[in-house]
Protein backbone atom coordinates (compact mmCIF):
# COMPACT_ATOMS: atom_id res chain seq x y z
CA UNK A 1 0.00 0.00 0.00
CA UNK A 2 1.48 3.65 -0.70
CA UNK A 3 -0.02 6.81 -0.06
CA UNK A 4 -0.01 10.19 -1.99
CA UNK A 5 -0.24 13.13 -0.40
CA UNK A 6 -0.94 16.34 -2.04
CA UNK A 7 -1.51 19.61 -1.51
CA UNK A 8 0.11 23.39 -1.66
CA UNK A 9 3.56 24.11 -0.11
CA UNK A 10 2.97 24.49 3.97
CA UNK A 11 -0.35 22.76 3.87
CA UNK A 12 1.20 19.86 6.00
CA UNK A 13 2.13 17.18 3.44
CA UNK A 14 5.30 16.40 5.11
CA UNK A 15 4.35 16.79 8.68
CA UNK A 16 1.49 13.99 7.81
CA UNK A 17 3.93 11.79 5.92
CA UNK A 18 6.80 12.09 8.80
CA UNK A 19 3.58 11.18 11.32
CA UNK A 20 2.86 8.31 9.01
CA UNK A 21 6.37 6.86 9.46
CA UNK A 22 5.25 5.48 13.08
CA UNK A 23 3.00 3.24 10.89
CA UNK A 24 5.31 1.83 8.43
CA UNK A 25 5.91 3.68 5.82
CA UNK A 26 8.60 4.90 4.17
CA UNK A 27 8.83 8.95 3.52
CA UNK A 28 9.65 10.00 0.09
CA UNK A 29 9.34 13.69 -0.89
CA UNK A 30 9.83 15.32 -4.44
CA UNK A 31 12.39 17.71 -2.14
CA UNK A 32 14.77 14.82 -1.76
CA UNK A 33 15.77 14.86 -5.65
CA UNK A 34 16.02 18.12 -6.60
CA UNK A 35 19.40 19.91 -6.24
CA UNK A 36 18.61 23.32 -6.38
CA UNK A 37 16.10 26.30 -5.39
CA UNK A 38 12.64 26.03 -7.16
CA UNK A 39 12.68 28.96 -8.50
CA UNK A 40 16.19 28.15 -10.22
CA UNK A 41 14.58 24.95 -12.31
CA UNK A 42 14.59 25.18 -15.81
CA UNK A 43 12.01 22.42 -17.54
CA UNK A 44 14.31 19.90 -18.30
CA UNK A 45 15.44 20.00 -14.42
CA UNK A 46 12.02 19.31 -13.73
CA UNK A 47 12.11 16.60 -15.77
CA UNK A 48 15.30 15.37 -14.51
CA UNK A 49 13.82 15.32 -10.85
CA UNK A 50 10.79 13.38 -11.45
CA UNK A 51 13.08 10.68 -14.04
CA UNK A 52 14.70 10.52 -10.87
CA UNK A 53 11.76 10.56 -7.85
CA UNK A 54 9.66 7.76 -10.51
CA UNK A 55 12.69 5.25 -10.84
CA UNK A 56 12.99 5.68 -6.88
CA UNK A 57 10.18 4.90 -6.12
CA UNK A 58 8.57 2.57 -8.71
CA UNK A 59 7.83 -0.75 -7.49
CA UNK A 60 8.30 0.25 -4.08
CA UNK A 61 5.72 -0.37 -1.45
CA UNK A 62 4.79 1.17 1.38
CA UNK A 63 5.59 4.88 0.72
CA UNK A 64 4.43 8.15 1.71
CA UNK A 65 4.84 9.97 -0.76
CA UNK A 66 4.60 14.27 -0.78
CA UNK A 67 4.36 16.27 -3.66
CA UNK A 68 2.45 19.26 -4.78
CA UNK A 69 0.71 16.48 -7.81
CA UNK A 70 0.88 19.45 -10.23
CA UNK A 71 3.87 19.11 -12.27
CA UNK A 72 3.03 18.11 -15.66
CA UNK A 73 5.93 15.59 -15.25
CA UNK A 74 4.35 14.09 -12.49
CA UNK A 75 0.98 13.91 -14.40
CA UNK A 76 3.34 11.65 -16.96
CA UNK A 77 4.08 8.78 -15.18
CA UNK A 78 1.32 9.26 -12.84
CA UNK A 79 0.16 5.59 -13.61
CA UNK A 80 3.04 4.28 -11.83
CA UNK A 81 0.79 5.01 -8.51
CA UNK A 82 -2.24 3.96 -10.09
CA UNK A 83 -3.11 2.41 -7.07
CA UNK A 84 -1.71 4.51 -4.52
CA UNK A 85 -4.39 6.33 -1.98
CA UNK A 86 -4.72 9.78 -2.25
CA UNK A 87 -4.62 11.70 0.39
CA UNK A 88 -5.46 16.14 -0.11
CA UNK A 89 -4.28 18.32 2.37
CA UNK A 90 -5.94 22.01 1.83
CA UNK A 91 -5.43 24.81 3.83
CA UNK A 92 -6.32 28.82 3.18
CA UNK A 93 -3.67 30.91 1.34
CA UNK A 94 -3.55 32.91 4.81
CA UNK A 95 -2.90 29.94 7.00
CA UNK A 96 0.06 28.72 4.24
CA UNK A 97 1.83 32.23 3.97
CA UNK A 98 2.00 32.07 7.90
CA UNK A 99 3.43 28.63 7.97
CA UNK A 100 6.35 29.52 5.48
CA UNK A 101 7.75 32.61 7.68
CA UNK A 102 7.59 30.13 10.31
CA UNK A 103 9.85 27.32 8.13
CA UNK A 104 13.31 27.96 7.74
CA UNK A 105 13.35 24.51 5.36
CA UNK A 106 11.11 26.70 2.77
CA UNK A 107 13.02 29.60 2.63
CA UNK A 108 13.33 28.82 -1.14
CA UNK A 109 9.55 28.90 -1.60
CA UNK A 110 9.07 32.83 -1.92
CA UNK A 111 5.03 33.77 -0.94
CA UNK A 112 5.20 34.66 -4.63
CA UNK A 113 5.63 31.00 -5.54
CA UNK A 114 3.70 30.01 -2.67
CA UNK A 115 0.80 32.31 -4.26
CA UNK A 116 1.29 31.19 -7.65
CA UNK A 117 2.01 26.88 -6.70
CA UNK A 118 -1.41 27.61 -4.26
CA UNK A 119 -3.56 28.61 -7.44
CA UNK A 120 -2.61 25.63 -9.40
CA UNK A 121 -4.90 23.14 -8.34
CA UNK A 122 -4.08 19.46 -8.43
CA UNK A 123 -5.85 17.33 -11.30
CA UNK A 124 -5.32 14.29 -8.98
CA UNK A 125 -8.99 12.87 -7.95
CA UNK A 126 -8.42 12.53 -4.19
CA UNK A 127 -9.30 9.52 -2.22
CA UNK A 128 -9.98 11.51 0.91
CA UNK A 129 -9.70 15.10 1.82
CA UNK A 130 -8.17 16.78 5.10
CA UNK A 131 -8.40 20.77 5.75
CA UNK A 132 -5.48 21.46 8.30
CA UNK A 133 -6.79 24.73 9.12
CA UNK A 134 -9.32 23.29 11.35
CA UNK A 135 -7.12 20.20 12.88
CA UNK A 136 -3.74 20.25 14.25
CA UNK A 137 -1.06 17.83 12.75
CA UNK A 138 -1.80 14.70 15.16
CA UNK A 139 -5.56 15.22 14.54
CA UNK A 140 -5.04 15.49 10.94
CA UNK A 141 -2.73 12.17 11.62
CA UNK A 142 -5.96 10.45 13.25
CA UNK A 143 -8.20 11.11 10.50
CA UNK A 144 -5.71 9.91 7.76
CA UNK A 145 -5.39 6.34 9.49
CA UNK A 146 -8.99 6.05 10.17
CA UNK A 147 -9.68 6.27 6.73
CA UNK A 148 -6.76 3.97 5.38
CA UNK A 149 -8.01 1.09 8.40
CA UNK A 150 -11.60 1.70 7.07
CA UNK A 151 -10.94 1.50 3.30
CA UNK A 152 -9.05 -2.17 3.84
CA UNK A 153 -10.01 -5.10 1.99
CA UNK A 154 -13.44 -6.27 3.51
CA UNK A 155 -12.25 -9.20 6.23
CA UNK A 156 -8.95 -7.51 6.89
CA UNK A 157 -7.92 -7.92 10.59
CA UNK A 158 -4.77 -6.04 10.83
CA UNK A 159 -4.79 -2.50 10.92
CA UNK A 160 -2.25 0.32 10.86
CA UNK A 161 -2.50 0.81 14.87
CA UNK A 162 -1.80 -2.79 15.49
CA UNK A 163 1.31 -2.88 12.81
CA UNK A 164 2.13 -0.10 15.42
CA UNK A 165 1.58 -2.31 18.80
CA UNK A 166 3.44 -5.37 16.88
CA UNK A 167 6.65 -3.40 16.56
CA UNK A 168 6.85 -2.13 20.00
CA UNK A 169 6.49 -5.92 21.30
CA UNK A 170 10.13 -6.76 23.20
CA UNK A 171 10.23 -9.75 20.74
CA UNK A 172 10.28 -7.52 17.68
CA UNK A 173 14.25 -7.65 16.83
CA UNK A 174 15.20 -3.73 16.76
CA UNK A 175 16.95 -4.20 13.60
CA UNK A 176 13.56 -4.40 12.07
CA UNK A 177 12.68 -1.44 9.44
CA UNK A 178 8.79 0.36 10.36
CA UNK A 179 7.31 -0.35 6.90
CA UNK A 180 9.11 -4.25 7.19
CA UNK A 181 7.05 -4.64 10.12
CA UNK A 182 4.34 -3.40 8.21
CA UNK A 183 4.78 -5.83 5.34
CA UNK A 184 5.06 -9.02 7.70
CA UNK A 185 1.70 -7.85 9.37
CA UNK A 186 -0.12 -7.86 5.97
CA UNK A 187 0.33 -11.77 5.93
CA UNK A 188 -2.16 -12.82 8.10
CA UNK A 189 -2.88 -16.13 6.99
CA UNK A 190 1.05 -16.91 8.50
CA UNK A 191 0.63 -18.90 11.81
CA UNK A 192 2.77 -17.22 13.69
CA UNK A 193 1.47 -13.67 12.99
CA UNK A 194 -2.14 -15.17 14.20
CA UNK A 195 -0.56 -16.90 17.30
CA UNK A 196 1.02 -13.40 18.20
CA UNK A 197 -2.04 -11.04 17.69
CA UNK A 198 -4.36 -13.65 19.56
CA UNK A 199 -1.59 -13.23 22.17
CA UNK A 200 -0.86 -9.53 21.92
CA UNK A 201 -4.11 -7.89 21.37
CA UNK A 202 -5.29 -4.81 22.97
Amino acid sequence: MNILVVGSPCAGKTTLCRGLERYGFEHVSIDQFRDKAWDEFTAEDEKRIYNKFFSYISGRDWLAIDTPGISPFFQEKRWILRNAKVIKLEASLETCLKRLERRRQKRDITPELLRWLYSCSTVLKADFVVNTDEHTPSQTLRKVIEFINSSEDEGEDITLDEVVRLREKPFISPKFKMRDIGAIAKLKKDAFLRRVFSRNRL
